[in-house]
C-alpha cells in the first residue's frame, strides 16, 4: 500500500491548503519570577529535543534496560516500558519538528517523502494563514454542527438535503453576519494568503 496523490474534482491539479506549523501553543506567564520562567523554558527545551538525541529517546522509550532494549540497532520497549512510558504527554509542553524516521523500513521513508515532494507544489496558504482569529463570542460556535453532519453524510445516515438545511440554519443563526465579519478582516488587510 502506498500514498495516493491528490487530484482535483475534474482530474486536474488540486488545491491543497496548508496548515499552521503548530496546532497547540504553550504560553508562559510573563509575570512569573525569572526563576520560574527559566525553569519553564528549560522543560520546554528538554521536551523539544530533536529526533536522535538522548533526551528524545528518554521521552520516547524511557531508560535502557528497564523500559527498552536495543534489538538490531533499534530500541524496543519492554513490558514495563509499554506500561510506564507515555511519550505523547510531553508534546503538550513542546515538541521538535516532525520527522519521517523508520530506520528499519527505509522504503517507507523514501515512498513517503517522494509523495510529499510530488504534492507540495499544490499547497497554498489560506487567507488567514499565521493569524490567530478570535470570532465574536456569540458567533464562535456556529460551525460546530457541520463536522458531525459531514461524518453522517459520508456514512449515509443523512443526505445532502440535510446539509443544505444546516446551511440555512447557520445563516439564520448569524452565519451571514459571521461571513461579513471575515470579509471585513480581509478588506482591512488581516488576511494574507492566496485565494
Amino acid at each position: 500500500m502506498n500514498g495516493f496523490d491528490y487530484f482535483a474534482h475534474d482530474g486536474g491539479d488540486p488545491v491543497l491548503w496548508s496548515r499552521n506549523g503548530a496546532s497547540i501553543w504553550t504560553f508562559v506567564n510573563k509575570n512569573l519570577s525569572e526563576d520560574r520562567i527559566r525553569a519553564a523554558l528549560e522543560v520546554a527545551s528538554f521536551t523539544a529535543a530533536p529526533y536522535g538525541t538522548v533526551e528524545q529517546r528518554l521521552q520516547q522509550y524511557g531508560i535502557e534496560g528497564t523500559h527498552y532494549t536495543m534489538e538490531n540497532g533499534l530500541p524496543v520497549r519492554t513490558e514495563q516500558g509499554n506500561r510506564d512510558v507515555v511519550a505523547e504527554t510531553y508534546v503538550f509542553i513542546c515538541s521538535a519538528a516532525d520527522v519521517i524516521a523508520y530506520p528499519d523500513l527505509p522504503q517507507v521513508v523514501e515512498d513517503y517523502t517522494s509523495w510529499q515532494q510530488r504534492n507540495l507544489p499544490f499547497y497554498q496558504e489560506p487567507l488567514f494563514s499565521g493569524l490567530q482569529i478570535q470570532e465574536p463570542a456569540r458567533l464562535a460556535n456556529l460551525g460546530d454542527p457541520f463536522e458531525d453532519l459531514e461524518d453522517d453524510i459520508v456514512r449515509g445516515r443523512q443526505s445532502i438535503r440535510d446539509f443544505r438545511n444546516a446551511v440555512d440554519e447557520w445563516r439564520r443563526n448569524g452565519g451571514d453576519e459571521l461571513r461579513d465579519w471575515y470579509q471585513r478582516l480581509l478588506d482591512e488587510g488581516q488576511g494574507g494568503g492566496n485565494a
